[in-house]
């Protein structure tokens, strides 16, 4: 992004005309990516040049009406379903109350999220919304002590809470955890965002606490770091299955990260939830059409969108004639989704429960059939192969694959 770009949006208009904000710019359209291309329409007369790393509305049909003014949204990637939908219903409500939008994206990057931020100031907007995913509680202060017609979304400072658009994210990570600890799992893993981030930070703090008083002590049997991005689930499952730890449920700290995590498992032929149970965060629409379904923590993405955007026109209205400042929700509450990814354990005293797969895996070996042999014979990765027999040991309470065979036998389990 260059200061370049958006001095040419502010500066460059026809016949000496003003910024046609102060007419009408009708930005608040689809939202999409533009990078090293040339913007054309009834205003802008020159090349804008390179556009690496920036992201806005396209200015295609500049009309003249009466509009308002220009509120600008910082938000994180246009990649996101999350996001995006949550700036789309901001920017719906902006064109429905008279106002134009232009939406920002700063791919998660710090640097570019302050150039961004002080680019929209040199456009003059009337208000900002800031999804900010890398400053700190410092600077976004700052911000808001410098810009009164500014909002906060999916954050929130103390001292601006009526500024603040959230979701209680400390109670997501509880009703995560919980669930799953009644559905009888202990050997948790739990994937997260970077974190630096205070979504990760608050939603983590929720799913240990509730660890901790169920069992002191308990802890994830691994966290693993991501970056909120759907490669990163099945990275995590490919880490888990490397680590030997008998995990029976993930908790993922987005939808995202949890698709790609049931993508995987599918790949790698476990099946969920009969052999690990997985739990998501977002209630994105697509986690509703995943095979199976994705059993996950909803947040109201649109409904928050909306709010951030109340605000800001409330401000901006409310010393007006016509304006009337409206009570708005600021602060959301998650709801668990119960779906089809996560499975109650229930393990009978006398006889463990194995899976199908994992007697496959044991009968097997009980014939001296390496992992790597069983994989062939079962189609199946060779990880895979050794993820079920070390689930089996587990269960069967054994000290090594051999001793698990033997357990195996005794029982009636598979057959010598």
């Amino acid at each position: 992004m260059t200061r370049k770009i958006f001095e040419n949006l502010h500066t460059h208009w026809p016949h000496g005309e003003r910024n046609p904000r102060h007419q009408s710019a009708a930005l608040s359209r689809p939202t999409t990516e533009i990078e090293n291309t040339r913007l054309s329409n009834d205003y802008l007369s020159k090349d804008i040049g390179s556009m690496d790393k920036l992201s806005l509305s396209p200015l295609s049909s500049l009309q003249k009406t009466s509009r308002k003014g220009l509120i600008g949204i910082l938000t994180c990637t246009f990649e996101s379903a999350y996001h995006g939908r949550m700036m789309e219903q901001a920017s719906t409500y902006f064109n429905q109350h008279g106002y134009d939008s232009i939406v920002v994206s700063h791919a998660n990057d710090k640097s570019v999220e302050l150039h961004a931020i002080s680019s929209l100031d040199e456009l003059e907007c009337d208000g900002l919304i800031v999804f900010s995913c890398s400053l700190d509680d410092v600077e976004l202060a700052a911000y808001l002590d410098s810009h009164p017609a500014s909002v906060l979304i999916n954050h929130h400072l103390s001292k601006y809470h009526d500024r603040c658009v959230y979701l209680d994210n400390v109670c997501g990570g509880r009703l995560a955890a919980q669930y799953l600890v009644d559905m009888e799992h202990t050997a948790i893993a739990m994937v997260t965002g970077p974190t630096n981030d205070l979504v990760v930070q608050e939603r983590s703090r929720g799913f240990l606490s509730v660890l901790e008083a169920h069992t002191p002590g308990l802890k994830p049997a691994m966290t693993i770091v991501g970056d909120f991005e759907i490669d990163d689930g099945a990275k995590a499952i490919v880490k888990i299955l490397d680590s030997k730890e008998t995990i029976t449920a993930v908790f993922f700290h987005n939808d995202s990260m949890a698709l790609g995590a049931l993508e995987k498992c599918h790949q790698l032929g476990i099946d969920v939830p009969s052999e690990l149970s997985i739990i998501g965060f977002d209630d994105l629409v697509e986690s509703r059409h995943s095979y199976p379904t994705l059993t996950t923590i909803h947040q109201p993405i649109k409904k928050m969108g909306r709010a951030a955007a109340q605000l800001i026109c409330g401000m901006l209205d409310k010393d007006k004639p016509d304006g009337v400042l409206q009570e708005v929700q600021s602060v959301f509450s998650p709801v668990l989704i119960e779906r089809e990814t996560v499975k109650k354990r229930s393990i009978p005293e006398d006889i463990p429960r194995i899976t199908e797969r994992e007697i496959e895996c044991l009968q097997w070996a009980s014939i001296g059939k390496t992992a790597w042999e069983i994989s062939m014979i079962l189609s199946i990765s060779e990880r895979t192969v050794g993820f079920h027999l070390t689930n089996a040991a587990t269960k069967l309470q054994a000290n090594n694959r051999t001793h698990a065979v033997s357990i195996a036998l005794k029982k009636g389990l598979i057959t010598g």
